[in-house]
């Protein structure tokens, strides 16, 4: 009983440490995403500022965008955007086409990828960002936005940008 009882002791000191990373698990496959939709300039603002806020210093955003959407984007970014995405040193990828890259200014803290013309897929005004935990998508031509908060769509569409970046 004495040598059965030591093992029990031993598994059951185990368990407790590992316990607390099996509920995280769970906790985060049975969280569900909380979706904003926001509308009007202030709403495509709102995923400029939510980035900056949710970014810590080095952190990453991965970015689809087209020409149209990245000129835009002036209009919608806070004046201080670029200032302090800079200071927390935010790194990007980005994914676009050809006229976009070629007007873009040589970047330290940014990679862009170009997709082929022939895929025509940046024909809208319309941006993706995945940042965090975070998905957000603005269409610039209707002035909304929606921002998906799950770890696992986050994660999904990182995966996904991830492979696309690689292949090209």
């Amino acid at each position: 009983p004495e040598k059965l009882k030591a093992v029990f002791d031993a598994f059951y000191q185990s368990f407790e440490r590992i316990l607390p990373d099996i509920q995280r698990t769970y906790d985060i496959k049975k969280q569900k995403p909380l979706v904003k939709f926001l509308e009007g300039r202030q709403g495509v603002k709102y995923i400029y500022v939510d980035l900056l806020v949710t970014l810590k210093r080095g952190e990453v955003f991965y970015c689809y965008t087209s020409k149209k959407a990245s000129l835009a984007i002036k209009r919608y970014a806070p004046r201080s955007y670029y200032t302090r995405r800079n200071e927390k040193g935010i790194q990007r990828f980005v994914i676009t086409d050809a006229l976009t890259e070629s007007q873009a200014k040589p970047d330290m803290n940014r990679s862009i990828k170009i997709l082929p013309a022939k895929h025509s897929i940046f024909d809208d005004n319309i941006r993706m960002l995945i940042y965090g935990n975070k998905v957000a998508i603005g269409d610039l031509d209707t002035e909304t936005a929606i921002v998906v908060e799950s770890p696992l769509f986050a994660s999904l569409q990182r995966k996904i940008f991830k492979t696309l970046y690689e292949l090209l």
